[in-house]
């Protein structure tokens, strides 16, 4: 929180270059999960015992809000 405290204080957290780095950001994140899908939908059928078809659907929807 501090952290997060102190870039909103400086300003910059919103300038238009700012706003391009943290966009390409979560794109990145969207790529990776989507990269990582099967290891990630198998380690959360492990955790949750849903079918793995079912975890494969809720990773690949983890992956929209960051786009």
């Amino acid at each position: 929180m501090s952290a997060a405290r102190r870039r909103f204080d400086v300003g910059d957290w919103s300038s238009p270059s700012s706003a391009r780095h943290r966009a390409s950001i979560l794109l990145e994140v969207a790529r990776r999960i989507r990269a990582d899908l099967e290891r990630i939908a198998q380690l959360e059928t492990l955790d949750s015992g849903k079918l793995l078809v079912d975890s494969r659907g809720d990773i690949e929807e983890a992956a929209f809000p960051f786009e």
